[in-house]
């Protein structure tokens, strides 16, 4: 098992596949995160376009400029699987009151 990350009460796992302490948000919720933090960084990232770890993914972990985890972004390489996009329980504005 990967490091735990703790967002006040909530424990979020390092792991991309593991999504225990993360909400599913529609893609235009995922476009609203990333617009109103515009001081984000990329906590993790990978780019796996031949399936080598698992299906074809690019997944990218936001986080505030301060390390706390902000979103998730899985963009799959299938066509009836385009993306999916997560925050941690209790939305993206819980990080910036943490």
């Amino acid at each position: 098992m990967g490091t735990l990350m703790t967002l006040g009460s909530i424990v979020l796992p390092d792991d991309m596949r593991t999504l225990t302490g993360w909400q599913a948000v529609s893609c235009e919720r995922s476009d609203e995160v990333r617009a109103e933090h515009l001081d984000k960084t990329v906590r993790s990232s990978l780019t796996d376009l031949d399936g080598r770890f698992g299906g074809p993914v690019i997944f990218t972990e936001w986080a505030t400029a301060d390390g706390r985890p902000l979103l998730r972004d899985y963009r799959w390489g299938a066509a009836e699987r385009p993306c999916e996009h997560y925050e941690p329980e209790g939305g993206a504005r819980y990080a910036d009151h943490v």
